[in-house]
C-alpha cells in the first residue's frame, strides 16, 4: 500500500533572540534587535507562543528548523541551547536564509556572504560536537560546507561522490520523492519553488500530477544537464564536480531552473576567502568527521 507522510514543520525563522539557558523559560524567550524588515520576513508571531505550543502539544513530535541570516547569526550557541535544552527537544535543523520571497528583496540585509557562510559552518559544527547526533542539515553552511569538501575529495582522487550527480545540474533531488502544498492549497515542486504551480490539492489528482505534470518534469529534467553546457561553468576547473545549487534561488532570480546558482559557486567561495581549497580553513582531520543528516 503507497502511503503519504505528512511532515509538520514548526519554523523559527530569522530569530534574533538572546536567551539565556539559566533563566526561566519566560525571560529566555525575548526578541532583540526587531525591525521592520524582520517583521515582514517573519511575521509577529511570539517565541512565547511558540514554546508554549509546544508544550501544549504534550510530546507530540515537533521538528525545528532554524533559518540562519545576517539578523541572528551570532546567537547561534543560545539558539541551540533554548531549543535543546531549555524546550528539551531532541534535535533541531538549521539552513540560511535565500533571496527567495521576502528573502529576495531584503537579501543584502539577510542572507550570508561566503565570509559568513565559512564562520557560521565552523560553529555550527563544534555546536555538533557538543549536541551529538542532534543538529543536522540539509540545506545551509553545514551542507555547503561538506558539498566543497567532497568536490575536492573527488578532484584530488576522481572518486565522485554518490551523493548527487557531480558535473550536472543534479543538486535538487526532492522532486523525485516529495512535493509540497502551500497554504492555499497550491501543490508545487519544492516550498523554495512556490511560483511554479502544478494545481491545487482541492481540484486536482495529486497522482496524476506527481506524474505528468510539465512543471515537476522540468525541474527533473535538470538533472541530465551537463555543467560543461553552461557558458557560465563551462571554462571552470570545477565544473566536472558542481552539483549547480538550488533551483529555487536561481528560478527568483532568473525566471528559470536551467542555471546554476551563484550562491553555491565553489569557486567564488574560494575567491571570497581567499582560499586555495576548503582544507585551508579547515583542518584535515576535522573535515573528515563532518555529519550532515
Amino acid at each position: 500500500m503507497n502511503k503519504i507522510i505528512y511532515l509538520i514543520c514548526s519554523l523559527l525563522v530569522m530569530i534574533t533572540f538572546g536567551c539565556q539557558s539559566n533563566k526561566s523559560e519566560q525571560e529566555t524567550i525575548k526578541t532583540s534587535k526587531t525591525s521592520e524588515n524582520e517583521e515582514l520576513l517573519n511575521g509577529t508571531v511570539s517565541l512565547e507562543y511558540a514554546a508554549d505550543s509546544y508544550q501544549f502539544k504534550n510530546g507530540f513530535p515537533v521538528t525545528v528548523r532554524a533559518t540562519i541570516s545576517r539578523h541572528n547569526m551570532d546567537d547561534l550557541e543560545d539558539m541551540a541551547a533554548f531549543l535543546l535544552e531549555d524546550i528539551g527537544l531532541p534535535s533541531m535543523t538549521n539552513n540560511e536564509a535565500s533571496p527567495i520571497g521576502s528573502g529576495c528583496t531584503y537579501s543584502d540585509e539577510v542572507a550570508l556572504d561566503h565570509g559568513e557562510i565559512l564562520a557560521v559552518g565552523k560553529r555550527l559544527k563544534k555546536l555538533q560536537e557538543k549536541y551529538p547526533g542532534r543538529i543536522s542539515a540539509q540545506a545551509g553552511p553545514l551542507v555547503k560546507l561538506r558539498m566543497y569538501k567532497e568536490m575536492e575529495d573527488a578532484k584530488a582522487t576522481e572518486k565522485l561522490t554518490g551523493r548527487w550527480k557531480m558535473g550536472y545540474l543534479s543538486s535538487c533531488g526532492g522532486v523525485f520523492s516529495k512535493l509540497g502544498v502551500l497554504h492555499d492549497g497550491s501543490i508545487v515542486p519544492c516550498s523554495a519553488l512556490h511560483a511554479l504551480t502544478m494545481g491545487n490539492i482541492l481540484t486536482d489528482d495529486l497522482l496524476e500530477l506527481w506524474h505528468n505534470s510539465s512543471v515537476i518534469r522540468d525541474v527533473r529534467d535538470r538533472y541530465v544537464v551537463p555543467l560543461s553546457q553552461i557558458e557560465e561553468c563551462k571554462n571552470c576547473e570545477w565544473v566536472k564536480y558542481c552539483n549547480g545549487g538550488c533551483p529555487g534561488i536561481v528560478q527568483q532570480m532568473q525566471n528559470t531552473v536551467m542555471a546554476p546558482s551563484w550562491r553555491s559557486c565553489y569557486k567564488n567561495f574560494l575567491k571570497f576567502n581567499n582560499l586555495r581549497s576548503i582544507y585551508d580553513a579547515y583542518p584535515q582531520e576535522e573535515t573528515k568527521t563532518w555529519q550532515i543528516k
